[in-house]
């Protein structure tokens, strides 16, 4: 996904160099300003995207990477299970969102979260 996200960008860049150069060959300035008010918001929409993808939902709230331990369980509560790995210095939260839906992992790394993930469907509590 991250390559994909660069091809973009790569090629936005490219399109801003090329609508540039028109602008100062033409001075055609109102369809020029279009242009790039255009670029600029199509490049906000896929960052927001890309963002908002590794985000997961805890009731009202959003849980991202970054966070520290003690903010995830503030917003989501305390884990139904929860793995330690001391070589690592790793820890898993795991979420029960019962029967019908599936279980959350978040992985730390020294009280940071690095990802989440879903495995499987949950059971009943």
């Amino acid at each position: 996904m991250e390559y994909l996200v660069l091809v973009f960008v790569v090629i936005g860049l490219y399109s801003l160099i090329k609508m540039y150069n028109w602008y100062y060959n033409k001075k055609n300035v109102g369809y020029f300003k279009k242009l790039l008010v255009l670029a600029i918001g199509l490049g906000l929409m896929m960052s927001v995207n890309v963002w908002a993808g590794d985000c997961e939902r805890c009731g009202s709230r959003i849980v991202c990477p970054g966070l520290t331990k003690w903010e995830v369980i503030q917003i989501c509560g305390k884990p139904d299970y929860s793995e330690k790995y001391f070589i690592t210095n790793g820890e898993k939260f795991i979420y029960n969102n019962g029967l019908g839906n599936f279980v959350r992992i978040f992985e730390f790394q020294e009280g940071i979260l690095l990802n989440i993930s879903t495995s499987g469907y949950g059971w009943s509590k």
